[in-house]
């Protein structure tokens, strides 16, 4: 594995904006907080994050899909056939804490940004919860 910073993707559409952070900040915690791979067949899957705020992809990063899943709802981001790199909301529960249950967002953006949010905080801040 190259300890070398990839090039980001280039993001298109509604989302790129905050596709754009959410990838400049994952490529931050892969230099900084990359952890050990969970290898599926061929494939090496990563995780960050915590118990409200999740983020899974593989070594191939946005050239394969990228999950998060969250307390409000989950979303996936993957790269098209023609190539754009698109998000959706996956229509499953999301997390809870404690039996605590959070409303769901169907808000890519929503997810997004607290996802960010979320992961600075936990990665970046003297604060752990």
């Amino acid at each position: 594995m190259s300890s070398k910073t990839s090039e980001l993707p280039n993001f298109t559409g509604t989302y790129a904006n905050l596709l754009e952070k959410f990838a400049a900040l994952m490529e931050k915690l892969w230099q900084e907080h990359l952890t050990s791979p969970t290898i599926a067949g061929n494939e090496k899957f990563y995780a960050w994050g915590n118990i409200d705020y999740a983020v899974v992809m593989s070594e191939r990063k946005f050239d394969d899909v990228v999950d998060i899943k969250t307390k409000i709802g989950s979303l996936e981001i993957k790269k098209e056939a023609d190539g754009k790199i698109s998000c959706q909301i996956i229509e499953d529960k999301p997390l809870k804490k404690k039996d605590i249950i959070v409303k769901a967002s169907n808000d890519p953006a929503e997810i997004l940004e607290k996802t960010i949010l979320a992961l600075n905080h936990y990665y970046y801040s003297d604060v752990k919860e």
